[in-house]
């Protein structure tokens, strides 16, 4: 299987480097426990969604900070090299209690998922922020954003993979 963005050729360049982060603390959060609404329905960060984001930000840096970095964000910048990122959230229960095997409906009659509702895409945002702030390139070279969901009762965490390509 090949990804859209092999067959189009944004990646046709070599790989030039990257980092993996992995985030043990502060797990996961919720987006509840992220984001609030203030007036007029507009939404911010909470001072635990801006703590879990200060502290993705300190391991990117942390990460890069072993690198030769400055010849990364000179791809970037001077050569038009791309970006990927890879997020995967590993919660403490993905599963939705209440689904019985053979299915089932919901109140309204729909039928049920067998997993919680967690939006990973709602995630992304504050991912790239944090990553882009940590490292200084901007989250617009990020041609390949991809989000996985995974769940470990004893070991929940973050784990980031970021590659630049020429």
């Amino acid at each position: 299987m090949k990804w859209l963005s092999e067959e189009y050729g944004f990646y046709s360049g070599a790989y030039v480097m990257g980092f993996d982060i992995e985030l043990r603390e502060p797990k996961p959060i919720s987006v509840n426990a992220m984001y609030s609404e203030g007036p007029h329905g507009r939404r911010f960060l909470t001072t635990e969604g801006k703590h879990y984001k200060d502290k993705l930000r300190e391991e990117t840096s942390r990460a890069v900070s072993i690198l030769p970095w400055k010849i990364a964000v000179d791809g970037v910048y001077k050569q038009g090299a791309s970006a990927s990122l890879e997020i995967l959230l590993v919660m403490d229960n993905l599963l939705n209690g209440a689904w019985k095997v053979g299915g089932g409906t919901t109140g309204k009659g729909d039928p049920q998922s067998p997993y919680r509702r967690i939006d990973g895409s709602n995630y992304i945002k504050l991912i790239e922020d944090a990553v882009a702030e940590g490292i200084g390139i901007d989250d617009s070279a990020n041609l390949r954003t991809v989000v996985e969901k995974a769940q470990s009762k004893t070991n929940p965490r973050t784990i980031i993979r970021y590659r630049i390509y020429e």
